[in-house]
């Protein structure tokens, strides 16, 4: 279907596809409702005769040519699902991640619509939202040059994921987006990470790049990651898991956990790896329990509460 799109330019039926003028959607859209309407119309449609001399050897050719409606909305049909996949929204059609943020049993409602900040730096900006209890949950890139993208699609696809703030780094110059300047979300809290879903916080190096970020209920609030080859060769050993990031207010942020720190045991159990350390949250939820840290060299034991998932938190 895209290749389809291509071979037929949408300029060969009067819309440009140029700088993504309004003008020019408004053409779009009115020309797919016309298409639809004669889709669906019960009438069928006849071809005026053609009046040529009686010497014409043409006119023996062209009777009244009648066409049946059918046939007429097979073809309106076709060309319509066409001219949609053209106009497909490009922010859903390459994304990946969650597909309902929603569903999470940590998610958290935030009231107002969704925030979108542009951003030069992902990797320092989701650090900073993951301090404020907000996850990556899905990712969106894609060249900008070959893909028109507008403000109104973004939100789009941020609200069917349920995602309530968009990091968005524009890298071509005529897609323009409605996005605040973003030098630290912190900055504007109410308007506005390693992080527990998606660790990895870097972003393909296309035109265009969006992060979707969701509030999640903090139960233990440190962000989990795998440990890097020069700690393992410190700690002389595979198992354990970094601490990446530590969610202020958090029970976790409360014991002075710190990034950094790596976890090596909860109650006496030796932690190996993250999808571990995950079950034994499940298995200990709702009570306080013994968590055995590395810093520096150093061992250190905190007494951490483990939270349930409260209904306050839907």
């Amino acid at each position: 279907m895209k290749g389809l799109c291509r071979v037929l330019p949408l300029g060969a039926i009067g819309v440009k596809r140029n700088r993504g003028h309004k003008r020019n959607r408004g053409q779009f859209l009115s020309l797919l409702l016309l298409l639809a309407a004669l889709a669906f119309a019960d009438t069928s449609f006849e071809i005026a005769p053609v009046r040529l001399p009686p010497s014409d050897p043409w006119q023996r050719a062209l009777p009244n040519a009648k066409v049946e409606d059918a046939t007429m909305r097979k073809l309106l049909a076709v060309l319509t699902i066409t001219l949609s996949a053209c106009a497909a929204n490009p922010f859903t059609e390459f994304y990946r991640g969650t597909s309902d943020a929603r569903k999470l049993p940590s998610y958290v409602s935030v009231p107002g619509d969704v925030k979108i900040y542009s951003t030069d730096n992902f990797e320092r900006d989701v650090q900073e939202l993951t301090r404020k209890s907000y996850s990556v949950v899905g990712r969106s890139s894609f060249s900008a040059a070959s893909n028109n993208a507008t403000d109104s699609q973004l939100r789009e696809q941020a609200r069917k994921i349920g995602a309530q703030i968009v990091l968005v780094r524009p890298g071509y110059t005529r897609t323009t987006y409605g996005a605040l300047p973003l030098s630290s979300p912190q900055a504007t809290a109410t308007s506005g990470s390693k992080d527990l879903l998606m660790p990895s916080a870097a972003m393909p190096s296309s035109d265009l790049a969006a992060a979707f970020l969701v509030k999640l209920f903090p139960r233990v609030g440190l962000s989990p990651g795998a440990l890097d080859d020069a700690t393992r060769r410190r700690l002389k050993r595979n198992g354990g898991i970094l601490v990446l990031e530590v969610v202020e207010g958090s029970p976790a942020f409360n014991a002075d956990v710190r990034p950094g720190d790596v976890l090596l045991a909860l109650e006496l159990e030796r932690i190996q790896f993250v999808d571990q350390y995950l079950r034994l949250l499940n298995q200990y939820q709702g009570t306080t329990v013994t968590f055995t840290f590395d810093r520096n060299g150093t061992l250190m034991e905190k007494q951490i509460p483990i939270r349930p998932y409260p209904s306050a938190a839907r």
